[in-house]
């Protein structure tokens, strides 16, 4: 009896046909095989009614109870898209909207991007809520509307209009939200950096002197390259309502006693233009493999020379940190060594390529004594509003 229910041609198609959505929605990676059938001759089963069967490679006619809530979410969107489906192709429908909340629930990041996909092609207008960055990340800038928490109330702005975006700006950003920049999207405060070095060591040393800035919210978003003005657009009164700091170099000349880490003033600022109410700048003298290399972190300049294996380099910041214990050291020395050191270890970060080191520099961060001054002031200016 069983058999002949499940072979009715009615149940046989409504089975192919969300099989079919599920697929849609899954995609080829997650997908398994669906039927429509009767739960075997048991008496648990006798009492249940006609419902869904799965199978994949391990298991044959399995019940929806035996997944997990990923795929069994997954699973209940099939059915509402072709339920959607079946209204429209029955003319039964004068237009479609899905409202779904956070999507993203329990899924896979792949199939949370087969899923946003899926949405999309389902050819009805969708309207959803989200924290997931990798639905941000494959969503046009134009569909964003941002709500940002305010105190006592929220603000509301659509980036990709109100920013004040060109046409060129927002296909920028469209490529570059990828699924850790998109992080910049639902942030309490974003720091902008300039590549994968200050990605790097910056979280780290923040976290050595009592930042831990994921906790604090705030995001540190490299964007590779010095093209800030274009994402510092995202913040401001008719924006997103949030601090964005930018993090940058000034590509100075330098002499023995510059103060490599203090903040340039205003007249060598090449970004300073860039300052508004939500944005500020803080620029380093020269770059910023210079700029972390202070008497104040100088053990952990040691420690990473003596990984990648430059024992001269160590034995100089070893000989000045000896100096610096000294009471009675002579400033005009100490800035020599040091303004030789720093040459050093920009010459050793570009040795080992800059990523790379930045990387190694970061494991010893809680060797450091300080924060360097420009990253001190640009975090404290994101922590306290």
């Amino acid at each position: 009896a069983n058999t002949a229910i499940a072979t009715q041609p009615a149940i046989g198609a409504l089975g192919k046909s969300i099989e079919s959505s599920f697929h849609s929605a899954s995609g080829p990676a997650f997908s398994m095989g669906i039927k429509m059938g009767v739960a075997p001759a048991t008496f648990d089963g006798l009492v249940g009614n006609l419902g869904v069967l799965l199978n994949d490679a391990g298991l044959t006619d399995f019940s929806p109870d035996r997944n997990g809530l990923g795929l069994n979410n997954i699973l209940y969107i099939a059915f509402l898209l072709e339920e959607f489906r079946r209204r429209n192709d029955a003319g039964e429908v004068a237009g479609s909207l899905l409202l779904f909340e956070e999507p993203e629930a329990h899924l896979h990041p792949e199939l949370q991007d087969s899923l946003y996909g899926a949405l999309v092609a389902s050819g009805a207008q969708t309207l959803l809520t989200t924290h997931s960055t990798h639905i941000c990340a494959k969503a046009p800038l134009s569909s964003y509307i941002v709500l940002t928490k305010g105190t006592g109330s929220s603000s509301v702005c659509v980036p990709g209009e109100s920013g004040g975006l060109t046409k060129r700006e927002s296909g920028d950003i469209e490529r570059y939200l990828n699924a850790t920049r998109s992080r910049m999207l639902m942030a309490r405060g974003v720091l902008l950096v300039e590549g994968t070095a200050e990605a790097f060591v910056v979280p780290a040393l923040a976290s050595a002197h009592g930042f831990d800035l994921d906790r604090l919210g705030i995001a540190v978003v490299p964007i590779h390259g010095t093209h800030f003005g274009q994402y510092t657009k995202l913040f401001g009164d008719t924006a997103m309502r949030r601090r964005c700091a930018v993090l940058a170099d000034a590509d100075l000349e330098s002499e023995p006693g510059d103060l490599e880490d203090v903040p340039v003033d205003s007249a060598d600022n090449p970004h300073k233009a860039l300052d508004t109410k939500w944005v500020r700048t803080f620029v380093c003298r020269t770059t910023f493999e210079r700029a972390v290399t202070t008497a104040d972190t100088l053990s952990m300049i040691s420690a990473a020379m003596m990984e990648i294996g430059a024992p001269r380099v160590q034995a100089k910041v070893d000989a000045l940190i000896e100096y610096f214990e000294n009471d009675d050291f002579e400033a005009d020395e100490a800035d020599a060594a040091l303004f030789s050191i720093q040459a050093s270890v920009l010459s050793q970060a570009n040795r080992v390529k800059k990523g790379r080191f930045a990387q190694i520099l970061s494991q010893y961060a809680n060797k450091s004594l300080a924060l360097p001054q420009y990253i001190d002031d640009a975090i404290k200016y994101l922590v306290n509003p």
